[in-house]
C-alpha cells in the first residue's frame, strides 16, 4: 500500500466523511460566526466531525489539534469579496509547507466555465499532481463560474468528472436534483458543499446521502448554528440511514 492510498483510506475509513469548513476568511475576511477563529477551532475539536478545513495561516497558528481529526489545508486562493474576483484561482502553497503545517490532506479550488478556464484548470491539475507526488490526498472543490449553473445537474456532473479526470482523490461540489447522476458519473468519492445557511439543509443532505455521497463539508450551516453538537449528531444520523 502506498502513502497516498494509506492516507486516503484514513480520511474515508468511517461511515461518512464530515468536515467542518472554516476557510471562508481567505475570501470574505471576517465572516459572521468566525470572528474568533481560534475559539471556533477549539469548539470543532469537541464535535463528532472527522476534520476541519483551514487556510494555512490559521493552521500554522494552532499549536495543537486533536490528532484523531484530520487537518485539511486550502492551498489555492482567488480574489476577495471586496472585488468579487473568483475566476482567477491561484495555487500558492507548496507540498513541503503543507507537510510542515501538519496537513493530512489539501483542498484546491476549481472554477470552471469562465472565458479561458484552461488557466484555472492548469493550476488545478498542477496542484493535484504535485501533492500526489508527496502522497498527500487532494480534494478538488469544483464549482461553476456562472451562478445560474450552481445547481444544474449536468453542469455539476461535468465539472465533478473534470476534477476526477485531472486526478483529484475526492470531489467537493454542490447538491443538485437527481444527485445519483452526479455520483454515478464521478469515479471518485463526492462530498457535498454545505452552502449558505438554510432551513432546507437536512432535506438536501438526505438526498445526497441516499444518492451515495461520501459526506459533507459544512461551513456556514455549522458555524452559525447555536447547538452544534446536536447539528452534527443529526448529520451523522442522516448518513447512517442510507
Amino acid at each position: 500500500m502506498n502513502g497516498l492510498k494509506r492516507r486516503l483510506n484514513r480520511l474515508l475509513c468511517g461511515e461518512s466523511f464530515i468536515l467542518a469548513a472554516a476557510d471562508h476568511g481567505q475570501f470574505a475576511g471576517v465572516p459572521e460566526g468566525l470572528e474568533d477563529i481560534e475559539s471556533y477551532v477549539r469548539e470543532v475539536e469537541k464535535l463528532d466531525v472527522d476534520g476541519i478545513i483551514l487556510n494555512p495561516g490559521i493552521a500554522s497558528l494552532i499549536d495543537e489539534f486533536d490528532c484523531r481529526k484530520s487537518l485539511i489545508v486550502r492551498v489555492t486562493h482567488a480574489g476577495s469579496a471586496l472585488s468579487g474576483d473568483i475566476e482567477n484561482t491561484k495555487y500558492f502553497l507548496e507540498p513541503e509547507e503543507a507537510l510542515r503545517i501538519g496537513a493530512d490532506g489539501v483542498i484546491v479550488m476549481g472554477i470552471v466555465g469562465q472565458k479561458c478556464d484552461s488557466e484555472a484548470l492548469h493550476g488545478l491539475s498542477k496542484a493535484i499532481w504535485e501533492y500526489r507526488r508527496y502522497g498527500i490526498p487532494v480534494i478538488a472543490e469544483m464549482l461553476p463560474y456562472r451562478k445560474e449553473e450552481y445547481f444544474s445537474k449536468k453542469v455539476i456532473a461535468d465539472i465533478s468528472r473534470i476534477g476526477a479526470e485531472l486526478g483529484a482523490n475526492i470531489v467537493k461540489t454542490n447538491i443538485t436534483d437527481d444527485y445519483e447522476y452526479v455520483i454515478k458519473s464521478c469515479p471518485v468519492p463526492v462530498i457535498i458543499a454545505g452552502g449558505e445557511k438554510t432551513k432546507d439543509f437536512f432535506s438536501s443532505l438526505e438526498e445526497a446521502a441516499a444518492a451515495g455521497a461520501a459526506g459533507a463539508a459544512i461551513g456556514r450551516n455549522l458555524y452559525l448554528e447555536k447547538d452544534k453538537p446536536t447539528f452534527i449528531k443529526k448529520t451523522r444520523e442522516v448518513f447512517g440511514r442510507r
